[in-house]
C-alpha cells in the first residue's frame, strides 16, 4: 500500500491520542469515585474503534489515489485520446443475485475519424481495483492509441470473471465505431 507507513505513524497518534483520552475520562470519573483501572475489555474496544478508523482511512486513500491516477492518466493521454469514465450493470453473478455494477475507464483515439471501424482491447483490470496505473501503464496506452485501439479497462464489484462477458456488447453499443470482429482481452498481471 503507497501510504501505509503514513497511515501506521497515524494510527499510533491516533491511539496515543485515544488512551490520553481515555486516562483523562478516567481521571475525571477519579474525582467522584475510584479510577477504574484499564481493563482488557478497554483496551479490546480502543482496538476494535482504531481498526475501524484505519479501515475508513484506508479506504478514503486508495479512493483517493485511485482518483489521482484517473486524472494523471487523462491529463499524460489527453493530447492523443478521450478519456471517459461509465458504469453500467453486468448481469448477475448467480441466478437470483442482484445485478451488481461495472464501472470502467475508457480510452479512445482521437485519431478515429468516425470512417473506419476501430479494434477494441478489454483492459481486465480486476475486482474492486483501479490496476491501470498512471506512471506505468500510460506508455503502453499511449502506444496502442497511437495504433488506433480503443482500451476499454473495466472493473466491478465482487463479482467472478464470467460477469465481465457483457463488456463487449456493451462497448460495441456504447461506441458505434468498434468492430465486434476485432476485439481482444489482457487480463491482470
Amino acid at each position: 500500500m503507497r501510504y501505509e507507513n503514513h497511515f501506521l505513524g497515524a494510527c499510533a497518534v491516533l491511539g496515543a491520542l485515544a488512551l490520553g483520552q481515555l486516562a483523562l475520562s478516567s481521571a475525571a470519573a477519579g474525582q467522584q469515585s475510584a479510577a477504574a483501572p484499564l481493563t482488557k475489555a478497554h483496551l479490546d474496544e480502543l482496538r476494535s474503534t482504531l481498526e475501524g478508523h484505519m479501515n475508513q482511512e484506508r479506504r478514503r486513500l486508495d479512493g483517493l489515489q485511485r482518483q489521482v491516477d484517473v486524472v494523471t492518466l487523462y491529463y499524460r493521454l489527453s493530447d492523443i485520446a478521450y478519456v471517459d469514465e461509465v458504469r453500467f450493470f453486468g448481469p448477475p453473478a448467480e441466478e437470483g443475485d442482484e445485478p451488481r455494477p461495472i464501472t470502467a475507464l475508457v480510452f479512445v483515439p482521437k485519431s478515429m475519424d468516425g470512417g473506419e471501424q476501430g479494434a477494441l482491447l478489454i483492459w481486465q483490470r480486476g475486482d474492486d481495483e483501479l490496476e491501470i496505473e498512471s506512471w506505468s501503464d500510460a506508455p503502453e496506452l499511449r502506444d496502442l492509441l497511437g495504433r488506433g485501439v480503443t482500451v476499454f479497462a473495466p472493473t466491478y464489484e465482487g463479482a467472478p470473471d464470467e460477469r465481465l462477458d457483457a463488456v463487449p456488447e456493451y462497448a460495441i453499443g456504447r461506441y458505434p465505431f468498434l468492430d465486434a470482429n476485432r476485439v481482444e482481452w489482457r487480463v491482470p498481471r
